[in-house]
């Protein structure tokens, strides 16, 4: 099995799994950010 059909298999929920840790972890000190706000 290659790496596009891994990618493939894996779909949204492998990307959307570290998204929103790194989304905080980035903007998570701007005032107005929804995940933010600390």
């Amino acid at each position: 099995m290659g790496v596009r059909e891994v990618r493939r298999l894996r779909g949204e929920t492998g990307r959307a799994m570290w998204c929103g840790p790194l989304e905080e972890e980035a903007f998570g000190d701007i005032e107005g950010f929804p995940g933010g706000g600390h």
